[in-house]
Order: C-alpha cells, then sequence, then structure tokens
C-alpha cells in the first residue's frame, strides 16, 4: 500500500503544561521538482521558520504552550524516509512562548480540517490538530464566528507560505490505502465546536481523593 510519489511530511511541534506534556502536528505537500534531496530538507525546514512563527503568534495559543521546533523530511512512495541523513529541523532559541491569557483544559483541542477538490472517498479531506488555543465558549456553546474565521486565516496562510517555498508544489492530503491516492489541498475549515484529544484525555490522572459520606 504505497503513497502515489514521494513527498515532504512537514511537522511542528512543542510543548505545554510547564513542558510536562509535548505537542505536535503535521502535513503532507508534494514535491517541487526534483527537490528532495537531503540538502533540501534543511533548507525547506529554514525557509519554514519564520512563517510557522507567524502561524504560532496569530493563533492565539495559550502561555502554558510554547513553539520548540519545524522538521522537513523527505518521505518515499513506501512511507519512510528517503535518505539516511537525518531531516531538517529548525530549532526555535529561545522557544516561542504562547501569547493567549486563558488556559484551555488540557483535553480541549481545536482541529483544522484541509479540504481538496474531491467531495468524498480517499484523500479527499484530512485534519491537525492545533496546540492549545486561547478561545473561550459563547453563549451557544461553541466558538465564535469571529475566532473561527481568524484561525481559518491563519492556517490559510501557513500552508499558502508552505506551498510558495521552492521545494514545493502544493500541500496535499495523501492517502496510502489500495493503489495511493493525493488530492492536492485547496481550502481549510475550522469548526465552532471545541473537540476533544482522547489520548491526551486519557493521559490525565484524575487525582481524586474519596470522601465519605
Amino acid at each position: 500500500m504505497p503513497y502515489t510519489e514521494p513527498h515532504w511530511l512537514i511537522t511542528v511541534g512543542g510543548d505545554a503544561w510547564s513542558q510536562t506534556e509535548t505537542w505536535q502536528f503535521g502535513i503532507r505537500a508534494r514535491v517541487q521538482g526534483g527537490a528532495n534531496q537531503p540538502v533540501d530538507q534543511q533548507l525547506l525546514a529554514d525557509a519554514l521558520a519564520t512563517p510557522t512563527n507567524a502561524l504560532f503568534s496569530s493563533l492565539a495559543v495559550t502561555t502554558q504552550a510554547r513553539l520548540l521546533w519545524i522538521k522537513a523530511a523527505s518521505i518515499n512512495s513506501d512511507g519512510h524516509y528517503s535518505y539516511t541523513e537525518p531531516p531538517g529541523l529548525y530549532t526555535y532559541a529561545p522557544a516561542v512562548a504562547g501569547t493567549g491569557a486563558i488556559a484551555p483544559a488540557p483535553q480541549v483541542a481545536i482541529a483544522c480540517t484541509t479540504l481538496t477538490a474531491q467531495a468524498r472517498g480517499r484523500a479527499a479531506r484530512g485534519r491537525f490538530y492545533l496546540p492549545p488555543i486561547s478561545k473561550t465558549v459563547a453563549s451557544d456553546g461553541r466558538m465564535s464566528i469571529t475566532d473561527a474565521d481568524a484561525l481559518e486565516g491563519a492556517c490559510r496562510t501557513w500552508i499558502n507560505a508552505i506551498n510558495a517555498t521552492a521545494q514545493v508544489s502544493n500541500c496535499a492530503v495523501m492517502s496510502k490505502l489500495g493503489a495511493g491516492t493525493t488530492n492536492n489541498i485547496t481550502a481549510v475549515g475550522v469548526g465552532r465546536v471545541f473537540d476533544t484529544m482522547r489520548s491526551r484525555r486519557r493521559s490525565l490522572p484524575e487525582g481524586r481523593t474519596p470522601l465519605a459520606l
């Protein structure tokens, strides 16, 4: 079950909650021309350092989270690294701290959905979870339209910045089921309903102290 082509895997990561937890998200992108050599991995990571910093700063990430690194890896159609050399890695020194004053519950998450021209089926859409966002619940129990639109705009700007780099053709949703399917990302969406990351929820100990009747 291969991918349709070699491609980039771009991942962004950091820590949160007094550095006790890590977070990361990623996106795949098609290669521009022959730009997939080991040196291009570092060139791409370096090129995306400033746009990724801008994304992090514009998302209103809580002060409880920090941006630490961005990585660019060349991936073969079999899903493995293309080279024995390590992926390109840009480390933020110092780490970039969030600026949002509100600290969400650690298991609460906001996802950015990546959409394609394919309405349904394999590789029709993807998603990535954003770092902990400092947004409040509106009176209807959801995030406000204004806040959701702002997050969408920030994610669109970031993806367009990736597409504009010399090494990238288009960010894409990719599936390796069957013969593989690849569809270019044509739009992004951020829903107003706050999501839950189950893995994060399970990792939080209850700390319950029974109280006798």
